[in-house]
């Protein structure tokens, strides 16, 4: 999915850090033993995987008839192979819709086309148009 904001429209958007949804032991199990066995495959074809942390979309907020604040949250790239291994009904079915990911992984950019990055290490989030 890719949004694309013109200047005047940056100007009226915030984006704000939301936490990371809570997932269940009995997800997170079922999920590593996916990652594990997707890691195993890439292994024995001579392919290397890596997990990651990447930028989600929670919401968007109309504030009022200018701005507009969009929710990021962050899921791990197992997340994601798990959702395509498991399918999104079976998430919903055995772990509850509140396990989705949400809008993931999604691009914004700019006017121009630029990129709008999204850059996240241990304790520091970023937010620029590049």
């Amino acid at each position: 999915m890719r949004s694309l904001f013109s200047p005047d429209e940056l100007q009226h958007l915030t984006f704000r850090e939301t936490p990371r949804r809570s997932l269940s032991t009995t997800y997170l199990k079922a999920r590593e033993r996916v990652w594990q066995q997707k890691l195993d495959d890439a292994q024995a074809r001579g392919l290397a995987l890596w997990n990651g942390e990447i930028y989600t979309i929670e919401r968007f907020i109309q504030r009022d008839e200018t701005h507009l604040v969009i929710e990021l949250s962050t899921c791990e790239h197992k997340d994601i192979a798990f959702t395509i291994d498991h399918t999104i009904q079976g998430i919903i079915r055995d772990y509850g819709a509140d396990h989705l990911q949400p809008l993931c992984p999604h691009q914004l950019y700019s006017h121009n086309r630029r990129w709008a990055l999204c850059i996240r290490s241990a304790g520091f989030s970023y937010f620029c148009i590049r």
